[in-house]
């Protein structure tokens, strides 16, 4: 997940102010980045597509994974 964050400058940028050091900025709780998008300081169409990645990334992960 770490080469997607690097996509999306904004949300690399406000990372490190997550209550979390491993935080997936999805459902944790004092995310810097989901506070970002709730203040419309980061796009939440932006965000969507992050998910969306996410979420995409670990179906491929998870597919390669099972025997």
């Amino acid at each position: 997940m770490l080469d997607i964050n690097r996509g999306f400058r904004e949300i690399c940028d406000l990372s490190p102010q997550c209550r979390f050091a491993d935080c997936k900025h999805l459902r944790e709780p004092d995310c810097a980045v989901k506070t970002a998008v709730d203040d419309e300081l980061i796009s939440a169409r932006r965000y969507e597509s992050y998910k969306r990645l996410i979420s995409t990334s670990r179906k491929f992960a998870d597919r390669f994974r099972s025997p």
